[in-house]
């Protein structure tokens, strides 16, 4: 909105407001648009507002947008939840998208992991490619 160029600091309160209510859907909004912006006071936003996300799908989609600026833990936490989730591509894109993000022994650790429930072969042979070049 143009309101984030004339006036960034209404707008981020505004987006705050948004994303201390109890609309899911509004929450989400203001956290897949700020966290795009290019500005450290929207990033931030982002960064402390990540955790009101409603949707995983949408979190792991813009968590390697925010996972630079969000400490090692957050992500490892985000890791492992994602590669145990049920749904195959989310898991997937855990492995491509995530994992990488995070220094290697920690993703080689999160892959080893995920490797002792992983049911899907392709997924199995990502996660020990990740273990391969860790070691």
């Amino acid at each position: 909105p143009a309101l984030v160029h004339t006036m960034p600091d209404p707008f981020l309160a505004r987006c705050e407001k948004i994303l201390e209510g109890n609309d899911p859907l509004a929450r989400d909004s203001v956290l897949s648009h700020v966290s795009q912006l290019d500005s450290p006071k929207a990033l931030a936003l982002a960064v402390r507002g990540f955790s009101r996300f409603s949707s995983f799908h949408r979190a792991v989609g813009i968590a390697p947008v925010l996972a630079p600026l969000m400490p090692a833990s957050d992500v490892s936490a985000l890791i492992r939840r994602s590669v145990a989730h049920e749904s195959p591509s989310l898991r997937f894109r855990a492995i491509e998208w995530l994992l990488p993000l995070v220094d290697p022994r920690s993703a080689r650790e999160l892959a080893t992991e995920a490797l002792v429930d992983e049911p899907d072969e392709g997924l199995r042979r990502a996660l020990q490619r990740v273990v391969d070049l860790g070691a």
